[in-house]
């Protein structure tokens, strides 16, 4: 288990792919494979910024991006109650920085460092005959 932090983000890799993003009280597991997922869905939302009239959310299931008046951006899994995590606008960039460096993390952890350890056999061992055949 590896934990990253960039204030006022935390993030745990298990090495399973399993990845918990906390923030306060807040938290949210989420699978690696769904980390490009929600990213896009932050640069989406971050394009919006500059819009008067905000939308009540965006979504690319299973997540979704909702947005609050006061301009408090909460991302949340459709499906899981109480799976969410808050931010503002200027977060967004310290979000998608730690998911890409939790992921890069995940894949340090999951590699074999050096590479195989052994031989099938030793170069100078020629095949084995194989009777019948010539």
């Amino acid at each position: 288990m590896e934990t990253l932090q960039a204030k006022p983000f935390n993030l745990t890799v298990e090495i399973n792919g399993e990845i918990q993003l906390k923030r306060n009280n807040d938290k949210m597991n989420i699978r690696s494979g769904d980390c490009d997922k929600i990213v896009d869905l932050l640069l989406h939302a971050q394009s919006l910024e500059m819009m008067r009239m905000l939308p009540d959310k965006i979504s690319s299931s299973p997540f979704e991006v909702q947005f609050t008046p006061d301009r408090v951006l909460t991302l949340a899994r459709k499906e899981v109650r109480n799976a969410m995590v808050r931010f503002r606008f200027n977060e967004i960039d310290t979000l998608i920085e730690l998911l890409k460096q939790g992921i890069l993390k995940l894949r340090d952890m999951s590699t074999i460092v050096g590479g195989p350890k052994g031989h099938y056999a030793p170069p100078s061992t020629p095949d084995p005959v194989i009777e019948g055949r010539d």
